[in-house]
């Protein structure tokens, strides 16, 4: 009788353990963000914290012409870190009136153990990654206002 309860609740605890995880996927959207004289780049949107925590993890490369947005549950200071990245990135952090805050440039990636984490000075509630030189490239700058559409 034990075994049998033991296998049911063994069974059960699977289950849960499976619909669990992959409520918790990644289940990345599209969108889109602006900023000065109508440019704008395809962005992944990255809002649960699992998302968030991956981010460009493991990638071979990133388009010229996208990113990825991560939206976090509340305005805060936030951290970025370079973990296990195959290319350097920019990171811009966004306050929630949509206006660039801060930019972290040319952000080097980490292969593990203990990477940097680089913090927003003031609170953010959003961040978006791109390419190292992109932002520079496409005259972005603290100040500015961007524009997402998801």
């Amino acid at each position: 009788m034990n075994i049998k309860l033991f296998a049911v609740g063994l069974i059960i605890f699977v289950v849960l353990f499976i619909s669990i995880s992959f409520r918790e996927s990644d289940d990345l959207r599209a969108g889109i963000v602006c900023w000065r004289e109508g440019y704008c780049i395809d962005v992944e949107v990255m809002e649960s914290e699992r998302a968030r925590r991956k981010g460009l993890m493991y990638r071979d490369f990133l388009r010229d012409d996208a990113g990825a947005l991560l939206i976090f549950d509340s305005p805060g200071i936030h951290g970025e870190w370079m973990r296990n990245m195959k290319f350097p990135t920019d990171f811009i952090w966004l306050d929630e009136e949509k206006v660039v805050i801060h930019m972290h440039e040319n952000l080097t990636p980490c292969g593990g153990g203990a990477c940097q984490v680089y913090y927003t000075p003031k609170p953010a509630l959003y961040g978006i990654e791109v390419n190292a030189g992109h932002s520079r490239k496409n005259n972005l700058s603290v100040g500015d206002v961007v524009e997402i559409l998801i």
